[in-house]
């Protein structure tokens, strides 16, 4: 795993090399984003979601963190807002 801030982030496995792109977003703090990343990644594998997906949420969580100050205080609706325009690809 490899985040990338406002780029996204790489994950590497055995299945192949997955990159997600976030949406262009207007950053208002960006402190927790890491934290906010992880917690989306492991909810993701808690979900038993396959590893693209997974990262996908995660760095859907990430983004949502800094739309506003304080870490972790995003809502829901941001996050599936910034999800539904997260991409992900397996590259070769």
């Amino acid at each position: 795993m490899l985040t990338l801030g406002s780029l996204g982030a790489l994950l590497a496995s055995d299945d192949g090399v997955w990159y997600a792109c976030p949406p262009k977003i207007k950053a208002i703090y960006p402190i927790g984003s890491g934290d906010a990343f992880l917690g989306g990644l492991v909810q993701a594998w808690l979900n038993h979601s396959p590893e693209s997906e997974a990262l996908r949420q995660a760095v859907a969580a990430g983004s949502a963190n800094t739309f506003s100050v304080g870490g972790g205080k995003f809502t829901h609706q941001e996050f599936e807002s910034v999800l539904a325009k997260t991409t992900v690809k397996k590259l070769t």
